[in-house]
């Protein structure tokens, strides 16, 4: 179903938008070609007649960052088809924005150099026009601020901004009437997580972010187990293989530190309001932690989250 109708693609309808996404900054590209890595499809398709179908889009749970990729493109939202899968899982609505013609090949364009794990996709799509020049894009070659604008865009389409509470029990506590009980006080942890299959990215990711003054924790790995897929009972039902799982992990105020630098560039509401949650967050007893060769001093224990 359409929800909101964009331009059609025609030349001169392709040529107003590119006119405008001209004066976007490469930190938008940036970041846009972060959710395309994390979310994103860049698809070339042949048909039977030879003719080649070109479309770049994301398909999301999350609306209003549909509908900011729709308005910044001027293209249509619609709802993805229902999943009608009987495994007993209860999905959400998925919304869908895609473009096509010559403003899905700018937006490859500008994407291209800032692309990590799409980037033969972004190559095979470029070359499936005719005029397109041979060029030679770096690779990996991002700033510091084009690292973090992708990252973010990368890790709100695959990571996890959530709050750990850790219940800490207190004894020998006594009431008004002189009772004793047992106080128990549940403490909020700021945690994050960048879950992926593909171990290297993971790993460039934490090099990239040690390189920065980050602290990373080693990354996490979890080796794919057999599951069964489908209804009990159901014909069609069988058993698979996932793939093995990769994590880069931080919490406390090492998340903070990284939040308060994702912060500015972060467009989902539901994964803000984690971050501004976790950034509410007080620590008491200082320690020191070292970043490469600086040593610099942060906050460990938890009082309280306003």
């Amino acid at each position: 179903m359409i929800l909101k109708q964009g331009l059609r693609s025609t030349k001169e309808n392709d040529e107003k938008v590119i006119s405008k996404l001209k004066n976007m900054s490469d930190l938008t590209w940036a970041y846009i070609a972060g959710w395309i890595d994390g979310d994103g499809y860049i698809s070339t398709l042949k048909s039977k007649r030879g003719y080649n179908y070109r479309r770049i889009g994301i398909k999301l749970i999350d609306r209003e960052i549909i509908e900011w990729f729709a308005d910044l493109f001027h293209t249509s939202v619609i709802t993805a088809t229902e999943d009608r899968r009987e495994d007993g899982y209860n999905r959400k609505t998925q919304y869908i924005t895609g473009v096509s013609g010559l403003r899905a090949r700018y937006i490859c364009e500008q994407i291209r150099p800032y692309l990590i794990e799409k980037t033969k996709n972004a190559e095979k799509f470029l070359r499936s026009f005719k005029d397109y020049p041979i060029k030679t894009v770096p690779y990996m070659q991002h700033t510091d601020e084009e690292f973090m604008a992708w990252f973010t865009g990368y890790s709100e389409a695959e990571g996890s901004f959530r709050l750990k509470y850790l219940k800490k029990t207190v004894r020998n506590k006594v009431n008004s009437k002189g009772e004793h009980y047992k106080h128990i006080v549940a403490s909020p942890e700021a945690v994050f997580e960048l879950v992926n299959t593909n171990e290297s990215i993971v790993r460039y990711c934490k090099t990239r972010l040690e390189k920065m003054g980050f602290f990373i924790q080693k990354i996490g790995f979890r080796k794919g187990r057999h599951t069964f897929f489908g209804a009990k009972g159901a014909k069609d039902r069988r058993v698979v293989k996932k793939k093995d799982l990769f994590r880069l992990f931080l919490a406390s105020s090492s998340a903070q530190i990284l939040y308060r630098s994702m912060l500015p560039f972060m467009r989902c509401e539901r994964k803000i309001s984690k971050v501004e949650k976790s950034l509410a967050i007080v620590y008491r007893n200082k320690r020191r932690t070292k970043y490469g060769e600086k040593r610099t001093t942060v906050e460990s224990s938890i009082v309280y989250m306003k």
